[in-house]
This record gives structure tokens, sequence and C-alpha cells, in this order.
């Protein structure tokens, strides 16, 4: 087995790439020090991993510091505020971008520079001044760099969550894969991204047993089963409440929220190979914010235009989703929200993930809508680190 692989994961949230490096499958990974100033998304990361991120301002790290740590890999999610499309869209000139800009200052400072770094953001950064700015001080530190624009669904998994990553190496054999052309962003996985997905993840997630190369999963492959929901809001139910209740309870959505906005609600069923991304505001907010998901009638709804006559499934670009004519109907149909567990399968999240008991359902959503899809990552990873031939 080759060395293992010494990492920093800077803006580390709940340990989505973490995870990511965790599932290389030739080599051992091992963060060696993690940094989030969210004290919560700390609580999550110390509860699954056993150590707790350092809650420090990245921007103060100095050359000598990061030196300790002899990191091989720097793994980065910086702040995506500067660059969304609802924000102000200040770029390098938002206060949120300072520690990362300051942090790749340090590079040419260091004694010992990490030789791969891994960068993911929201799509838009990919056109900023900080990714300019990231691009030239790493070319002038002597990095190979390949940018893309990924989503789950890329992998075969039913989830739209378009993100840019940056792959960055000195080392030669990655400079000898990457193409002349270094500064085009490109749509599709690296080069055998499905060995990645079929030795690193399949075997260990329940959801995604029934991954094939060139399928896409259904939604239903990543749904919590019903009875481990209600074990888990039996462990949850106060005490002195007594009488089986209906575990999805808590996620119905409400009828106030059916009947001021059905119109712009995304609406799937089990059977669809699509969901839309999942942000911090869900459930919270109605429109584009992520999908719901219908539970009743949902063995007659297949990625087929249809018309059941109160609802129908329509043509929405490439993808397909459920209309209906009025709040009423749609309420028919018992749409609800997809839970915390849910969300984590489609980051393909270890199928131990959870929550510390005292976090909230809607501060849950807020973390997974700040984290990432593990498997894009660990593809992208694979590509850094390729499997050793013997």
């Amino acid at each position: 087995m080759a060395s293992a692989v010494r990492a920093l994961e800077f803006y580390s949230g709940v340990g989505g790439l973490r995870y990511a490096l965790e599932a290389m499958e030739d080599r051992k990974g091992e963060v060696v020090a993690a940094f989030d100033i969210n004290d919560m998304a700390n609580d999550v990361y110390q509860h699954n991993f056993g150590d707790r991120p350092q809650q420090r301002n990245i921007a103060a790290l100095t050359a000598q510091e990061l030196d300790r740590w002899e990191a091989d890999l720097w793994m980065m999610s910086p702040p995506c505020q500067p660059y969304t499309r609802n924000g102000l869209k200040k770029d390098a000139f938002d206060g949120r971008a300072e520690s990362f800009l300051e942090l790749l200052q340090q590079l040419p400072r260091m004694n010992h520079p990490p030789t791969s770094i891994l960068v993911e953001n929201v799509v838009g950064f990919e056109t900023s001044r900080t990714r300019e700015m990231l691009v030239d001080m790493l070319e002038s530190e002597g990095f190979a760099i390949e940018e893309y624009i990924l989503s789950p669904i890329d992998l075969g998994i039913p989830y739209t969550r378009p993100r840019y990553f940056l792959v960055a190496s000195n080392s030669s054999s990655f400079s000898a894969a990457c193409s002349e052309d270094t500064r085009k962003v490109r749509t599709q996985p690296p080069r055998g991204w499905e060995n990645v997905v079929e030795k690193c993840f399949v075997p260990r997630l329940r959801c995604m047993h029934s991954w094939k190369r060139m399928c896409r999963l259904a939604l239903q492959d990543f749904l919590q089963p019903e009875q481990e929901l209600r074990e888990e809001s039996e462990t949850r139910r106060p005490t002195g409440t007594e009488g089986r209740q209906d575990p999805w309870k808590t996620y119905f959505v409400p009828e106030k929220v059916l009947k001021t906005h059905w119109r712009v609600l995304d609406v799937v069923s089990p059977a669809f190979t699509r969901c839309n991304c999942f942000t911090k505001s869900y459930s919270r907010y109605a429109k584009g914010t992520g999908s719901v998901l219908v539970q009743a009638g949902t063995a007659r709804f297949t990625e087929e235009q249809e018309d059941f006559g109160s609802y129908w499934i329509a043509k929405q670009g490439e993808y397909h989703g459920i209309k209906t004519t009025s709040p009423e109907a749609l309420a028919t149909l018992k749409p609800r929200y997809f839970t915390s567990r849910e969300i984590a399968n489609l980051h393909c999240f270890p199928d131990g993930f959870c929550f510390p008991s005292y976090i909230s359902l809607k501060q849950q959503y807020a973390l997974l809508g700040n984290s990432l899809n593990s498997a894009v990552a660990a593809t992208l990873l694979g590509h850094i680190f390729p499997p050793c031939t013997s």
C-alpha cells in the first residue's frame, strides 16, 4: 500500500471532505488537523470523528505553524457567500474571502508546502477574481491544475448539486495526466471515477448497493426505512407521551406552505432519478431550497410524462417533476420533506454518520446544506492520488 496522505482540512464543516479522504482504498488518508469557526459544525464533526476542529481564524495561521503539520494535502471548502447568485458578489473584496486569500499567501513562505490541493465552492467561483488569484498563485508555485464543475448526478447518484472543484498537484504523474488546456473547466468526472465509486462507496453504503455503471439510481435507494425513522422518533419522544405516532408527521409539508407555495415546490417521487440541491434554508423557504417527496400514490409515478387528472408528471428540462392543479390536489399526495438522514445518504456519508441529539432538525438541514457530496470529492482525490500499480 502507498504511503499515508497527511491532510489539513480547512473550513471543515461536518466533515464531508474527510469522508472523501477516508474512502480512499489504495492508501490511508489522515486528517492531521481541521479548522472551522462554526461551533455547531464542530460539535457534529467531533461527534462522528472523535477529534474536534480548531476553532480559530484561518487568516491568522502562519507559514511556520502550517509547516509543523507536514501535510501532503490541503482540502478547502471556503465560504461561498462572496460568489453565490443571490449574494452581493463582492468576490475577493468580501470579508469572508479574506481567510482563504491569506492562506494562499502562506504557500510561498513555507518550507514544507503541500504537494496537492483540493478546493470546492459554488458554481460562479470559476469566474471570480478569487479564482484567478488562486490559479495564479498555484501556477507560480509549480502546480499543475485541473478545474471541474461536477454534480452527484454525474456519478449516477439521483441528486443535482453542481459544484466547482479545483485539483492541483506538483507531482510528475499528475502533471503528465493533465490536459494541455489547463484553463478549461471540465464538466465530466476524471478518468477512472467509476472505479473509485465501485470500490470505495458501493460496498460501504447501504444506499449505493444497487449502483451500476452507466445507470442512475432512483431516490428510493436513498430513502430512510420507516422502521428506522420510527425508532429514531421513539428515542427523541418527550417523556410522558404515549401511543403509536406517525413517524413521518414531523416531515409533512405544512398546509400553510402548500396553500401559499404549491406552484414553486419541486415535487418528486421515490421512483425518480433526481432531486434538487438541498440548501441551508431547506424547510424554512419553499423555492429553490430542495425537493419535497410525495408519499401517496408513488407506485404510479415513474419518470414518464403522464396525466393523472389533478396531477401529472411534466418534463422539466432534462428531468421530470410532479405538477398539480391546486394545493388541495398536491395535499392528497402527502408531500413531505426529506429527512436529514436521507440528505446525508445523497451526500454519500457513511451509514454511521449522525447528529448529536441536541441538534434540531432545522440545524441539521442547515449543516448538511453547507456540506458536499463526498463521492464526488473522492473521485477527484483519486485523480490526484491514483492507485499504485504493482
